[in-house]
């Protein structure tokens, strides 16, 4: 049986998290735009891994790593915080907030109707393109800050070791 590994945001930190942990084992990669996704797919195929684009099948699970961004939205009120926190996982979909009308795009939702699973791990600021611009932008002070605030107080990279020194 081969391992699979599947990679969902197929640009430089899905590419290098493909490198890492993917030796040996098949990679699928996916992203909102397809051409992205092929352009991973041949990269990763130069690097001599084996590659492929393609869906999450029925009963399978996905681990996303993603940007900390989303968790910029409005805060939870404690209420929901709570009943996040003490609802029993079989229940949890029938909390008002996590109604379908409520979540519309949500990978989880797409998923769960292909009866699949989905896991999220959402690191701090990772320097990429887009995060460089923020930092160059006029948003760049409040962005400075949350690298500044963040528990390592610095802001990671898609390609080397979580020693590097502190983003300048």
């Amino acid at each position: 049986m081969v391992e699979v590994v599947v990679v969902i945001g197929a640009r430089q930190i899905g590419q290098a998290i493909a490198r890492r942990i993917s030796s040996g084992k098949h990679v699928v990669l996916a992203d909102l735009r397809q051409e992205n996704a092929q352009t991973a797919a041949e990269v990763v195929l130069n690097a001599g891994f084996d590659a492929t684009t393609a869906v999450i099948a029925p009963g399978g699970a996905g681990v996303v790593i993603s940007s900390q961004s989303g968790h910029r939205l409005p805060a939870l009120t404690p209420a929901q915080d709570t009943a996040l926190g003490t609802t029993p996982a079989e229940e949890l979909l029938a909390l008002p907030m996590l109604a379908a009308e409520h979540v519309t795009d949500a990978a989880t939702v797409r998923w769960a109707k292909r009866g699949a699973g989905v896991n999220t791990i959402s690191p701090d600021i990772v320097i990429t393109p887009l995060a460089r611009d923020e930092l160059t932008g006029t948003r760049s002070e409040g962005y400075r800050r949350m690298i500044e605030l963040s528990p390592v107080g610095r802001a990671g990279t898609s390609g080397k070791s979580p020693t590097s020194p502190p983003c300048s």
